[in-house]
C-alpha cells in the first residue's frame, strides 16, 4: 500500500534483542505499519475491529507482550519479548508501551464500548488443552499397567505417585484451558491505564 503517513507520532518497536524494529502509527482511527521512508506497509481501521486479544507472559527473566487485533479479514499485532524484566522502564518498554496505548485510545474512541480479551493466544491454548488430556491419561494408565506388569505392592506403590501427579495437573490444565475455561475481558481504558504507569 503505497503512501505516506501525514499525522500520528511514529512509534519505533524492537520486537525482540535482534530483531529489525517495527514503525507504528496511529492517525485518524487508523493503524499503520510504516516504512523507514514512511511508506505505508499496511492499514488497520479501528473502527472494523472485531477482536482484540492483549498476553503478557512473563517467564524467568522474560517477558513477552502482544495485542493482536482482527477485522474479520486480517490480523495485525503490536508485539515484543524482553530477555530480561530489568529492560522494564527501558527505551524498547516505553515505545512499546506507547504504540500499544496510542492504539487502545484510538480503538475506544472509534468503538467506546468495545472490550479486550486477555490471555493466551488459541495455539497455546489448544497445547495446553492437549497436554492437559494427554498428563490425564498418562496418570490412569499409568498405575493400571504397573498392576498388569507387576502386582507386587511397592512397585504398584512407586508408579501411584507420578500417576496421581499426572490426574491433578491434568485436571489444572483442562480446567484452565479447556473449552470452558472462563475468558477475561477488559475495557481497552484499563489496560491504557496499566501500561502507563512506571515500571
Amino acid at each position: 500500500m503505497a503512501g505516506a503517513v501525514k499525522q500520528g507520532r511514529i512509534h519505533k518497536v524492537k520486537p525482540a534483542g535482534l530483531k529489525a524494529a517495527r514503525r507504528f502509527s496511529v492517525a485518524n482511527g487508523q493503524l499503520s505499519e510504516v516504512s523507514e521512508a514512511g511508506a505505508v506497509l499496511w492499514q488497520l481501521d479501528l473502527a472494523r475491529v472485531t477482536h482484540a486479544r492483549w498476553f503478557n507472559r512473563k517467564l524467568g527473566q522474560s517477558v513477552t507482550r502482544t495485542l493482536t487485533l482482527s477485522d474479520g479479514r486480517a490480523t495485525r499485532e503490536i508485539r515484543q519479548h524482553l530477555a530480561r524484566r530489568a529492560y522494564l522502564g527501558g527505551p524498547d518498554d516505553m515505545a512499546f508501551r506507547a504504540a500499544v496505548t496510542d492504539t487502545l485510545r484510538a480503538l475506544m474512541a472509534s468503538q467506546p464500548e468495545f472490550e479486550i480479551e486477555d490471555g493466551p493466544p488459541p495455539a497455546m491454548v489448544k497445547a495446553a488443552y492437549g497436554a492437559g488430556l494427554g498428563s490425564l491419561v498418562l496418570g490412569v494408565v499409568l498405575p493400571v499397567w504397573t498392576v498388569i506388569q507387576s502386582p507386587s505392592l511397592l512397585t504398584i506403590g512407586e508408579s501411584a505417585m507420578p500417576g496421581i501427579l499426572g490426574v491433578f495437573l491434568g485436571l489444572a490444565l483442562v480446567k484452565g484451558y479447556g473449552p470452558k475455561r472462563k475468558i477475561t475481558r477488559r475495557a481497552p481504558a484499563e489496560l491504557a491505564a496499566e501500561l502507563e504507569q512506571t515500571a
